[in-house]
């Protein structure tokens, strides 16, 4: 049995610049494919703006969807679309990284995802290093010439990209990361955590988990 139906779907993405026209021409293919739709018909009304930029990018474009399908794929279509539209919305990070830099990838990873976030204009609402992720923030690592310098990667990103870079304060002193302050505090000769960084407590990290969309976690 076939259903008929008009999803009344005015999906109008002129608010966000980010979904290239590869990706939805792939999602369209994606629907074919897996609910094999009897019909699917695209109306799309653009502005002068719009159709200048279409080839690249879907600016200030409306379009409807009328759809015909099997009445047992309708619901999950229409999780798709829902899912695939709002999977492009931006979205605000908080990243964890547990592993110090040279003994595992987790923080390459995390620093190679946090720009790739931010180039297609996700926020990260703050990245927080614990346990053996403090080592990240020490301005005495230092690797051979040819080698990357992780945390001068980290600074430069916070420094371009206006990071809130946290550093658990128990792990960071269990490990000898020390700011002016916890230095002063317990006599001890100069400070070691390197710019743009700073030590705090766990509150910062759930504060972060709890206002963000995602906590990742990178490292064990």
């Amino acid at each position: 049995m076939t259903f008929i139906t008009d999803l009344g779907a005015k999906l109008s993405i002129s608010s966000d610049p980010h979904i290239p026209v590869p990706l939805v021409i792939t999602f369209i293919k994606f629907v074919l494919l897996l609910y094999r739709p009897a019909y699917i018909e695209a109306v799309v009304v653009s502005s002068k703006k719009g159709r200048q930029q279409l080839p690249n990018m879907l600016f200030d474009v409306q379009y409807y969807l009328r759809i015909c399908c099997n009445l047992s794929s309708l619901k999950a279509l229409r999780s798709a679309i829902l899912f695939f539209f709002s999977y492009h919305w931006p979205m605000k990070f908080t990243i964890q990284i547990n592993a110090g830099p040279y003994t595992h990838q987790a923080s390459d990873t995390a620093y190679q995802f946090t720009r790739a976030a931010l180039k297609a204009g996700h926020s990260i609402h703050r990245i927080f290093f614990y346990h053996d992720g403090v080592n990240n923030s020490s301005m005495f690592n230092l690797p051979p010439r040819d080698d990357r310098n992780i945390q001068q990667l980290w600074s430069a990103l916070a420094e371009q990209s206006s990071l809130d870079m946290v550093v658990c304060a128990a792990s960071a002193q269990r490990r000898g990361i020390l700011d002016e302050k916890e230095a002063h505090r317990h006599s001890k000769p100069a400070a070691n955590i390197a710019p743009n960084f700073t030590i705090s407590g766990l509150g910062q990290l759930i504060e972060g988990a709890i206002v963000s969309d995602r906590l990742l976690i990178f490292g064990d």
